[in-house]
């Protein structure tokens, strides 16, 4: 633990292609570090910090990638839990 994501990581994230959702969260999950948790559930991505500041610059980063925000940032639950929703594949089936 304390390998912090470094600035050149952090800056990767918040100009990541928001049409690459997958892309991003494969990028992000060897920099979760352990006492977070990084996992897919059908169209979300669920991140959860564990409280550890190198996850939540992570999340931060996330954030200030507006089209990403825009595009899927779903909901936040108190204790650290952030859902990223990627609706495309469903609303193409529709």
């Amino acid at each position: 633990m304390g390998n912090y994501p470094s600035e050149e990581n952090l800056q990767t994230i918040r100009t990541w292609d928001y049409q690459d959702l997958d892309g991003l969260m494969e990028f992000i999950r060897p920099l979760f570090e352990e006492f977070g948790a990084l996992r897919r559930e059908g169209q979300d991505w669920i991140l959860a910090t564990g409280g550890w500041s190198g996850n939540e610059d992570i999340i931060n980063a996330i954030m200030d990638n507006t089209m990403v925000k825009i595009a899927y940032y779903y909901q936040w639950t108190r204790g650290g839990a952030y859902v990223f929703r990627d609706t495309r594949e469903a609303s193409v089936a529709s």
